[in-house]
């Protein structure tokens, strides 16, 4: 979502922000890769030379720049995965959000806040082996050490029958540029819900409920501890069936390196 905010960035100063080009004509950024001498200058330092900058026109892009300075991105609200015969294009993200802000209107309920194409950001992310919706092991050649000079391909039913059938998912999530506007989440969210019923989408999910389920608990997650009356006793096990009390591996490894 940084590169997304990015490029919004550079698009509202691109009008604004000006590149010397040849014969010292101002070239905009947008259109720089048809001018190599103001393409030179299209480096890093236009990041911090907007965010420098007091011209009363970048102050948009200027404000987006210092929230990614800050963290402060835009917040994903939920994210489903697209049909297993159809692959969303770039091109149609703009189709996108206006169906989405479109499903408001089937939203019954009173003093729904008004939610705009402004307000949400629609990303497409794609999951694949490298070669799109193809097993890349279908292109590789494999040799045997008796027969070294003659290739052959493995299909592959000769290595599994549990190996993925697809090799592409493609995910679609939403994001709502005002974190803290939790009038205009839960109507996003419900409207995105609507899109993805209509478009055979997977059921969507709440981002924080997503990370949850993928991320480790943290130490102030974890469960607090028993009181010592509460925490339950167990047998010394090895003492019971006359066994030594087992070593910690550290150990182990120590006596084996000194011993040889």
């Amino acid at each position: 979502i940084i590169e997304t905010m990015i490029c919004e960035a550079f698009c509202k100063a691109d009008d604004h922000f000006l590149l010397p080009g040849k014969d010292g004509k101002k070239v905009k950024m947008s259109e720089a890769i048809f001018d190599m001498t103001a393409y030179t200058h299209l480096s890093d330092r236009v990041f911090y030379t907007i965010l420098a900058s007091t011209d009363p026109e970048l102050e948009e892009a200027r404000k987006i720049l210092h929230a990614v300075q800050r963290r402060k991105l835009y917040h994903c609200i939920s994210q489903c995965n697209s049909p297993k015969d159809r692959v969303f294009k770039k091109g149609e993200v703009p189709r996108i959000t206006k169906e989405i802000i479109k499903a408001k209107q089937h939203l019954e309920e009173e003093n729904v806040p008004v939610l705009t194409e402004d307000d949400v950001c629609v990303q497409l992310v794609k999951f694949n082996y490298g070669m799109g919706d193809t097993n890349p092991v279908d292109n590789m050649r494999f040799y045997k050490k008796d027969q070294p000079n003659k290739a052959y391909k493995v299909r592959k039913e000769e290595v599994s029958r549990m190996l993925p059938d697809l090799f592409l998912e493609q995910s679609i999530r939403l994001y709502l540029r005002d974190a803290n506007n939790r009038d205009k989440e839960r109507t996003a969210a419900w409207c995105f819900k609507q899109w993805c019923e209509v478009n055979d989408c997977t059921t969507p999910r709440d981002a924080s409920e997503h990370a949850i389920s993928l991320t480790p608990l943290s130490l102030s997650q974890e469960p607090e501890s028993l009181p010592a009356s509460q925490t339950p006793s167990y047998p010394n096990v090895n003492g019971a069936f006359g066994c030594a009390t087992p070593d910690h591996p550290g150990t182990v490894s120590q006596r084996l390196r000194f011993s040889g």
